[in-house]
């Protein structure tokens, strides 16, 4: 036999299939086909379907968009304000023209102080109509010989409002140089005695002022001391004046550090939003600037603009 009859031989003997392998190829290739027909089938209509979530996207980004034209009208109101310590965010909240606003802000800049009410109204583009409005909620806070003597206040301010505790009068004042001067409470540095001497404030209400202050990271605003259980309308109109707050103090949370125990332990944040926040970090990166929580619809624009205050992304 010759060679090359002898490797053909070889060959189809190599290749030859019994009748039971063929019927096991024959069954593996329908279900492979099978397997990738149901793909193919899976993939055309996922691709195809307009899921809830995408309608429900949309819409809110609409919305936003209309709330965003309209946030200054709705939202932003007068509220009282010291204008030498306000801080950038919390006066964009403030119901005034942004002209105005920059102004002061480069007056500050500039190492400019605003001494006295009348003082704000030489501020370029402060009319009489503008100040009339705005001249209630200024607070002023005359710098004293006291903050460079720490004691000194506190026996100050105590023995002040022990005065008025006697005297039940409306108005605390105090003289110094001759001027009528009105003695503050810094809200994120005071101590909890501090807090005490203030008419109105008690053991109970100091300490939870306190602890309040420790979940937030710091009051940027008096009216915060609303949502301290127990303080009312009518306690707040008492104590309110008598209180400052230094913005500067408050503790910010940087937003693409920020861990979920982190954020979710801040009393303007629920479970679900810290989800939305990290969840939005993970799949787009790092955030850019802290306005893509509510342009991106991760927030509220009500809860954004209680927290913004307290985010940084630096």
């Amino acid at each position: 036999m010759k060679l090359s009859d002898r490797f053909l031989k070889n060959v189809k003997s190599y290749l030859k299939v019994i009748k039971a392998d063929r019927t096991a190829l024959l069954i593996l290739s329908s279900i492979i086909f099978i397997l990738i027909l149901i793909n193919i089938i899976v993939k055309k209509v996922n691709r195809n379907q307009a899921t809830p979530s995408d309608i429900e996207k949309f819409e809110n980004a609409l919305a936003q968009i209309e709330q965003k034209k309209t946030a200054e009208k709705i939202d932003k109101k007068l509220f009282a304000f010291n204008p030498n310590t306000i801080s950038k965010d919390t006066l964009k909240l403030l119901n005034l023209p942004n002209f105005i606003k920059n102004n002061l802000l480069k007056y500050r800049k500039a190492g400019g102080r605003i001494k006295s009410k009348a003082d704000f109204k030489k501020l370029y583009g402060v009319n009489d109509s503008i100040f009339h409005e705005v001249e209630p909620f200024l607070v002023i806070e005359h710098k004293l010989n006291k903050y460079n003597h720490p004691k000194q206040t506190k026996q100050l301010v105590t023995e002040h409002f022990q005065k008025l505790r006697y005297e039940e009068k409306k108005q605390h004042n105090v003289q110094s140089n001759d001027e009528k001067v009105i003695l503050l409470v810094e809200l994120n540095s005071a101590t909890e005695e501090e807090l005490k001497s203030i008419w109105g404030i008690g053991t109970v209400f100091s300490k939870r002022i306190v602890k309040y202050r420790n979940l937030l990271g710091g009051y940027y605003k008096k009216q915060q001391l609303l949502e301290v259980y127990g303080i009312n309308d009518s306690i707040y109109n008492i104590i309110h004046q008598y209180v400052d707050v230094d913005t500067g103090k408050v503790q910010k949370i940087r937003l693409n550090f920020a861990e979920y125990k982190t954020l979710l332990r801040h009393p303007y944040l629920n479970k679900n939003e810290v989800v939305a926040i990290l969840d939005y970090k993970n799949k787009k990166g790092a955030y850019k600037n802290e306005e893509q929580l509510v342009n991106d619809s991760i927030l509220s624009l009500k809860t954004y603009q209680k927290i913004r205050p307290y985010l940084t992304v630096n």
